[in-house]
């Protein structure tokens, strides 16, 4: 895929406005097992279209993202809305032979449950070594390769067209997410259904959820943006909903490719208020977080060590306040997160043999269970519990 150009995706703009931008923030999703000396950095800039308000990170002509060797499982990140989005998969694709195609599927896990409820003429298209060895051995079949036009008329070649094709979280990913969708037109049969999910970029304009500007985001949609895109691509919508995650939002659509002389209803363009203040209120969070801060008995302890909680403590400036982290992930446990001063990662049974005062910071957005646990240990051993978003106040 092509980086992006100048003229937006969705509604061919060429007009972007700033909206944040974070200096020399340390990349995310670098584990070292010793504490680093040297500490990758990157700038990270992000500008919107005043015509329809798509965020989009700013960069220079640079390829798409490399995914072959990240390992990065989200298995258990599968939120509880599936299941709704599974029953409605059912009665649109009833036909349990279609071919159903998963695009940056990861380790299979949501294909398994598809292919538990007899849909066995499955495929995971995943271009992470790891992650589409680790589908194959748990019998999910994957193709090793990123999706391109290339590989969807390899694929439509070798199996046909696919009855349904879902694309979950990737088309964030990508720098062209216009060519994407119409590959994933060229793929899906005539009467065939797309599922989409993306982030809903509310969540980030709406409710100050900065942390969900990550450097492999390369887009952040709206509904408008996203059913834009969609009728550009060919695609008729027939299905929207808006679900919780995280502390924001995701928007999952269902879409089939338009009819001869079909078109898509007028789409009510909506452009946030809150995307041209978004730089003073995030500035003003922070100060408020910082202020706060000076109460917080140390250790500080953060609960996560995934993007979203690096992120906040880069893009917020309290990095250096962080003792540890806490993380079951067995890929991170031991290990340092890429900052300095050390911030190790500890399990959470090993926060709960050592926890004895300090400040538990509840970042795991979005795992309400696990929190939970975390803020039960931490008031046992003395410590004080502290929801940064309820901290800094109001957007």
């Amino acid at each position: 895929m092509s980086s992006p150009a100048a003229v937006c995706p969705c509604c061919d703009a060429v007009a972007w406005k700033p909206f944040i931008s974070f200096q020399a923030v340390p990349r995310t999703g670098l584990f070292p097992d010793l504490p680093p000396t040297v500490v990758p950095r990157q700038d990270l800039d992000f500008e919107y279209c005043p015509s329809c308000g798509l965020i989009r990170r700013r960069r220079d002509e640079l390829p798409d993202p490399d995914y072959t060797e990240v390992a990065r499982s989200t298995a258990a990140q599968l939120p509880a809305y599936l299941e709704g989005v599974e029953e409605a998969f059912a009665a649109l694709c009833p036909d349990r032979e279609s071919l159903v195609v998963d695009i940056g599927g990861n380790d299979g896990s949501f294909l398994l449950r598809l292919r538990r409820k007899g849909y066995v003429n499955t495929l995971n298209v995943e271009p992470s070594r790891l992650l589409a060895r680790q589908s194959e051995e748990a019998g999910c079949p994957a193709l090793r390769a990123p999706f391109d036009g290339e590989t969807a008329a390899a694929i439509a070649a070798e199996r046909g067209r696919a009855g349904a094709i879902f694309l979950r979280h990737v088309l964030e990913h990508v720098a062209n997410p216009l060519a994407m969708l119409r590959a994933v037109h060229d793929l899906l049969a005539e009467d065939g259904v797309l599922h989409l999910e993306l982030p809903d970029s509310r969540g980030i304009v709406e409710y100050g959820l900065a942390h969900e500007l990550w450097e492999e985001h390369l887009y952040c949609h709206s509904l408008s943006t996203a059913r834009l895109i969609l009728d550009k691509a060919g695609f008729m919508t027939i299905g929207q909903a808006v679900h919780p995650h995280r502390g924001g939002f995701n928007i999952l659509f269902q879409a089939r490719r338009k009819k001869p002389g079909e078109s898509e209803s007028r789409v009510d363009v909506r452009v946030p208020a809150g995307l041209a203040s978004f730089r003073e209120r995030w500035s003003r969070r922070c100060l408020a977080l910082h202020r706060a801060a000076l109460t917080w008995p140390r250790p500080v302890c953060l609960l996560g060590a995934s993007h979203p909680q690096t992120n906040f403590l880069h893009y917020s400036g309290l990095s250096h306040l962080v003792s540890c982290a806490i993380d079951d992930d067995t890929n991170k446990i031991g290990r340092f997160l890429n900052m300095t001063p050390p911030v190790p990662v500890l399990s959470t049974e090993q926060f709960a043999e050592t926890a004895a005062g300090g400040t538990l910071l509840l970042t795991a957005w979005g795992c309400a269970s696990w929190t939970e646990r975390a803020r039960e240990t931490a008031l046992a051993a003395g410590m004080r519990t502290i929801d940064p978003q309820e901290e800094c106040g109001e957007a």
